[in-house]
């Protein structure tokens, strides 16, 4: 958002009077010596003042000299595209007639009743003609009274291209039937507007026109059910998520009104069954993205209606928190040869036999699949005897999952298989002892909460993947850390064993399987005290993130350690919430020169002096400092400020 006089301008946070966001041109700044006066003033400078100023003192501003005049309206007149927040009425019609030009115009809210409401709008239609995109209201947001006169008059402008309405009184029912068609609208959105009926919905579509590529309907009470004269040859994308009257036979309808280029569909959150679309001849051979997900009365034979009609060239299907089984899918014969994403979330009612039969259907190109939160086991998917051999990236995150069901799936992903999420599943590893192939190269494996983990189990794991292993959660796992591997992951890059159940041996040890790669190590409420770490052979020195953050029995000793191996590369170091007082960092030699953040919130045993001498070893580098719950005065929080201006404490 912003002004459209220069192509080469980069965004400027704080916002003018009326909460645009400004812009400023990119450019080199006269040095002091070349500011003679207020004429000379860098343009960034200038648009900074500008925002502050209200009309009376802009008036007076002009008057500085001919030049400041020029530059000033050159200013105002090069904004286009407004971004407003909530805004009184009386303050909105102020801004429509104070701006000069608008193009787009965006508002979070309109304060006020709906009678002053829709005479703010059309006091910005009749003074902006020229408004090409207007958008008021958020979705969640506040209540904007606009009814159906507000809508009328923003459908008069002859330029308009879009048009989204949040949290409205529109019922549509009230535009005239002698508007004229607008046709130059391109996206057109009535969103969390209850009182929107089919009705008025018809009357508003037939104004629109037949340009229309985007259309938004989200959380109405439209059941589809009416006569619409509309049609929509040229849609692109059509929301319908939580119409909570949409019915098979209104989805029926509203899909014979939509022309072949339908590229997304948003369904989620309706009522209907599917089984009724059997009753549909047409298909979308555009549709790449649909959405069903929370339609809680989804059925595996309306889930084969849908495919049918839009199957043929999805690349991603939505279906979290359905009650499908899969089983009934063994009706539907043709493939899903383009399907690349396919979530799975929390279908309940999914099993390993469902699951199978949605292996079938999906094709080789799958690439990304999430069946977390489901009931199966996956020992049932040795019935399903080919492969996805584009799988990427898994999540199994479910807590019926087996070790057998996890070699089930390795057998059916391919070589390209790199991420691996089966995080709170009963596995316990040890199983994999049976699974000798090498073709696996996992580079993130996630076992988080996995609490039935062993440490033979861990074992497995890293005899399989170690050489390819990036990424590695083991974090709340009940590990000890009397696995046996010797070999080492040398391409580790993050290492994460938080939870209380982790403790010295096993970090030692994950530490010394760790290569010279690994970079971030978080243990995060972990039981570890960090002693004895120097007498380890570990490759910490190209750390340059730890976060013992809520580690109640880390040691002042241990923390030391923790510094000593990586002062050279530490840029980020969180021990908030710790009981560490810092005694004895006065003794501590080393410096950490390349330490950038430093969070010591909730440490209430560190003092003045102790930070002082923290402070002492730090390098150039700091520039964030927190404070927060700590033993540290006002007056020394104020002496730092001074001495490090360029370190930010909070």
């Amino acid at each position: 958002m912003g002004n459209t006089l220069c192509t080469d301008i980069k965004a400027w946070e704080p916002r003018n009077k009326y909460g645009q966001t400004i812009y400023v041109v990119e450019g080199r700044s006269p040095s002091p010596s070349e500011i003679q006066g207020w004429d000379d003033i860098p343009i960034v400078i200038l648009q900074h003042i500008l925002k502050y100023l209200h009309l009376e003192d802009l008036k007076t501003f002009r008057q500085v000299s001919s030049t400041m005049r020029r530059r000033i309206d050159k200013i105002n007149n090069s904004f286009t595209n407004w971004t407003l927040g909530d805004i009184k009425l009386e303050e909105f019609s102020k801004f429509s007639r104070d701006v000069s030009k608008i193009k787009e115009v965006e508002v979070e809210s309109l304060m006020g009743d709906t009678r002053d409401c829709d005479e703010s709008v059309k006091c910005l239609v009749e003074r902006h003609p020229e408004i090409e995109s207007i958008k008021i209201g958020v979705l969640y947001g506040n209540l904007n009274r606009i009814s159906d006169e507000g809508l009328q008059a923003i459908l008069t402008l002859k330029h308009l291209k879009t048009v989204k309405l949040y949290n409205t009184g529109i019922t549509g029912e009230g535009v005239d039937d002698l508007l004229i068609s607008a046709l130059n609208i391109q996206t057109f959105g009535i969103i969390n507007c209850h009182g929107l009926t089919d009705e008025g919905l018809a009357e508003v579509l037939r104004v629109i026109g037949v340009n229309l590529e985007r259309l938004y309907l989200r959380s109405t009470g439209i059941s589809g059910e009416y006569n619409f004269p509309a049609t929509f040859p040229n849609i692109l994308e059509l929301n319908l998520f939580y119409c909570w009257n949409l019915s098979d036979r209104g989805l029926c309808i509203f899909l014979k009104k939509c022309g072949p280029k339908l590229k997304q569909l948003d369904l989620g959150c309706n009522n209907f069954t599917g089984e009724s679309l059997a009753e549909f001849s047409g298909s979308f051979p555009k549709v790449e993205k649909l959405n069903l997900e929370y339609c809680m009365h989804l059925t595996d034979s309306g889930l084969c209606n849908i495919l049918t009609i839009f199957g043929n060239s999805l690349k991603y299907l939505d279906l979290n928190t359905t009650p499908i089984t899969g089983e009934g899918l063994s009706e539907f014969r043709l493939t899903l040869s383009n399907l690349q994403r396919l979530d799975c979330y929390g279908c309940r009612s999914l099993t390993d036999k469902g699951l199978c039969e949605i292996f079938r259907i999906c094709g080789g190109s799958l690439s990304a699949l999430k069946v977390l939160h489901t009931s199966v086991s996956g020992e049932g998917l040795s019935e399903f005897q080919d492969s996805l051999p584009n799988i990427t990236k898994l999540d199994f995150s479910c807590s019926n999952l087996t070790d057998q069901g996890l070699i089930e799936l390795f057998r059916i992903s391919g070589n390209n298989l790199k991420t691996l999420d089966i995080q709170e599943t009963k596995i316990t590893g040890e199983g994999l002892a049976k699974y000798d192939s090498t073709d696996l190269s996992i580079e993130q494996l996630n076992l988080l909460w996995c609490e039935s983990l062993t440490d033979r189990g861990l074992n497995e794991f890293l005899r399989l993947f170690s050489h390819s292993l990036k990424l590695l959660n083991i974090g709340y796992t009940s590990l000890t850390g009397k696995f046996p591997f010797k070999g080492t992951m040398a391409n580790i890059v993050k290492l994460d064993l938080s939870g209380e159940s982790i403790r010295d041996k096993v970090l030692f040890k994950m530490l010394a399987a760790s290569g010279p790669n690994l970079r971030y190590l978080d243990l995060r409420s972990s039981h570890v005290t960090c002693e004895g770490l120097t007498a380890y052979d570990t490759n910490m020195s190209s750390i340059v993130e730890i976060n013992l953050s809520h580690c109640k029995y880390i040691t002042n000793k241990g923390l030391f350690e923790v510094m000593e191996l990586c002062k050279d590369s530490l840029h980020y170091l969180d021990i908030s919430n710790t009981i560490v007082s810092l005694d004895g960092i006065g003794k501590f030699q080393a410096n950490l020169n390349t330490l950038e953040e430093l969070n010591l919130s909730g440490c209430e045993k560190i003092n003045d002096q102790k930070l002082n001498e923290l402070l002492r070893i730090s390098g150039d580098a700091l520039k964030r400092l927190l404070l927060d719950g700590t033993s540290i005065s006002n007056k020394y929080k104020v002496e730092i400020s001074e001495k490090y201006p360029d370190v930010s404490i909070s």
